[in-house]
């Protein structure tokens, strides 16, 4: 991909399409629409609607956790009926842990039946025009596929899959958010040095657009959070200018809904994330 940004989007409880009149003040052209580990809109269905209502490029999210390798490419199959070929592929998570314990014991078994890799090369396959099991389809498909990266991770074990992902046809990674540019270098200095190679595909480093809301997704958020608290505008662009200044070219902005309870910070954050997207053209 060629984006310097990309969006993540909320996704509802609801069918109802009034929910989404915000995607149309996004200004960026390809949205992430993700699979939450609860129940939400179909991600396929919900990024067919909006490709069409907005003429947003979107990236389907595909948890290997939920779903079996049979549904994994039915549902391939079908976003390819409507020009959707572009896949996020993520291990995704067993269970939520923003459920209740008593909620976490009555949710649904992970499935896991194969692991991200194993759909990357099932997926090339059906580039090649055969199903996981070897049937002939009916015509290839041409999908492009993406992966998300822990970057501060750097162990030779997770480097390797990162290489493997790779090496498999990962057009880009995404990343967990991350406040240090120096976490950045180390992973890539070491990624670089294991494989005497570069990374030659775009690593889209997230960042949260409801800051200063504590996640324990970000990696050394705590030592940044009273700059988000005195001043927000300010703080997103010195994180952004600092990462500029570390060599990072690609950025996914993060939306959070807050259980659609407040809709007028979901809209901050859309104007939060313009005034971004604006500063670096």
């Amino acid at each position: 991909m060629k984006e310097k940004f990309v969006v993540t989007i909320p996704v509802y409880k609801s069918g109802n399409t009034k929910l989404l009149n915000y995607v149309s003040e996004i200004n960026c052209n390809t949205l992430i629409v993700p699979q939450i580990s609860s129940v939400r809109t179909d991600p396929s269905s919900l990024a067919y609607h909006i490709n069409q209502k907005y003429n947003k490029s979107v990236i389907i999210t595909i948890n290997t956790v939920d779903t079996n390798l049979r549904f994994i490419q039915s549902r391939i199959l079908g976003a390819e009926l409507f020009k959707l070929n572009n896949f996020l592929i993520t291990k995704g998570d067993a269970k939520s842990l923003q459920k209740s314990p008593i909620k976490q014991t009555k949710d649904s078994k992970a499935v896991y039946e194969h692991t991200t890799t194993n759909v990357m090369n099932s997926i090339k396959q059906m580039n090649k025009g055969y199903d996981f099991i070897g049937n002939k389809l009916e015509s290839n498909t041409e999908c492009i596929f993406g992966s998300t990266i822990e970057i501060n991770q750097t162990d030779k074990e997770y480097l390797n899959l990162i290489n493997k992902k790779i090496k498999l046809g990962s057009s880009y990674l995404v990343s967990n958010p991350i406040y240090d540019g120096k976490m950045y270098i180390n992973f890539v200095t070491k990624f670089n040095k294991s494989f005497s190679k570069k990374i030659n595909i775009p690593i889209y480093v997230s960042i949260r657009m409801n800051l200063p809301n504590d996640s324990f997704f970000d990696q050394n958020y705590h030592t940044y959070k009273n700059n988000f608290q005195s001043n927000k505008l300010n703080a997103y662009i010195e994180l952004l200018t600092s990462l500029n200044n570390v060599g990072v070219k690609n950025y996914n902005l993060i939306l959070f809904d807050n259980n659609n309870a407040d809709k007028k910070t979901l809209k901050e954050q859309v104007l939060m994330a313009n005034k971004l997207i604006s500063f670096s053209k």
